[in-house]
């Protein structure tokens, strides 16, 4: 074969090559990332301990939870996920004749902007009768309240989760709507928030890394041989 023949071919498997390795840098660029981060919710007495009384609502009780914000030069955030659980626990001793305990959480979530998460206007209650067993003695019971993942994806709210450089927000649970109603022959009556967690999921795509740079010379190279093909 002539000169110029085996040209061709060299440069036909040339042009393969670079294409083959073109894509497998593609591949390794255009991929999302995520980030997450949970945060677990120390024990805090809402209300209480009170005796023969009916508080609705008792004084108002916020809860914070803290998260780090996205840092913007990462790249570009797509999508935020938030999951929460608060648990509960209702404790009280019920004396000789016998009493009613109940009591409830409810409120609503707010960004650290000051910025609500309307949607997440919450309410739960617990309510029970004696102590589980018709004598007198410590009552206590248990109730939660859990949501997600709830998903963040319209600007307003993103730009609320992302900051260059990242830093630090919170989000709030502002409980002003609770009650406790702790009834005759009730003593003690406590509600408490025992544990939990709230979770933050950044999901975004990254800034493109060295190798799309490969790739526009690898473009560049691919132009050049099919000309001179």
């Amino acid at each position: 074969p002539s000169i110029f023949s085996i040209e061709r071919i060299v440069m036909k498997k040339f042009r393969m090559a670079l294409t083959t390795f073109a894509a497998l840098v593609v591949s390794g660029v255009t991929h999302a990332d995520t980030i997450t981060q949970t945060y677990n919710v120390p024990t805090e007495v809402m209300a209480g301990p009170v005796t023969s009384i009916y508080l609705s609502p008792y004084p108002a009780v916020s809860v914070l939870l803290p998260f780090d914000l996205f840092d913007s030069n990462l790249g570009t955030l797509e999508r935020v996920e938030w999951s929460y659980q608060f648990n509960f626990e209702l404790s009280a001793i019920v004396n000789d004749g016998g009493g009613g305990v109940g009591g409830g959480v409810g409120g609503g979530f707010y960004l650290g902007d000051g910025r609500q998460q309307g949607a997440e206007t919450i309410s739960a209650n617990g309510s029970g009768t004696g102590n589980g067993t018709g004598n007198s003695g410590p009552f206590t019971l248990d109730f939660s309240l859990s949501d997600g993942p709830i998903v963040f994806s319209d600007f307003i709210f993103l730009e609320a989760f992302g900051s260059p450089g990242g830093g630090t927000s919170q989000i709030e649970f502002y409980n002003e709507s609770g009650d406790l109603d702790a009834r005759s022959n009730v003593t003690d009556a406590t509600l408490t928030l025992v544990d939990g967690f709230s979770t933050v999921t950044y999901q975004f795509t990254p800034v493109p890394e060295p190798s799309s740079l490969a790739l526009l010379g690898i473009t560049g190279l691919l132009a050049v041989s099919r000309r001179r093909s």
